[in-house]
């Protein structure tokens, strides 16, 4: 299945845009999808494994399946004031 996922803030700029495509199989879970994320993009690893995944207004956990529209968003840690 291919999934669309956004990303924000120093997510971002370390993958050099707002949206990455990526392929997984049928009934892929988060972890999945987050695990993916960060073998696509080394250099962003670390945020990715700190991240929170969210579909519209809802946070999912690791065990949820990535929804059936493919859609999700990446949110990473930020800081600030």
């Amino acid at each position: 299945m291919k999934i669309h996922i956004r990303v924000f803030a120093g997510l971002k700029e370390r993958l050099g845009g707002d949206r990455v495509e990526l392929e997984l199989p049928a009934n892929a879970t988060v972890a999945q999808a987050r695990l993916a994320l960060a073998e696509a993009f080394p250099a962003a690893a670390p945020l990715v494994q700190r991240a929170l995944f969210a579909t519209d207004s809802d946070y999912l956990a690791d065990t949820t399946l990535v929804p059936s529209t493919g859609e999700l968003a990446c949110i990473p840690p930020v800081s600030g004031g």
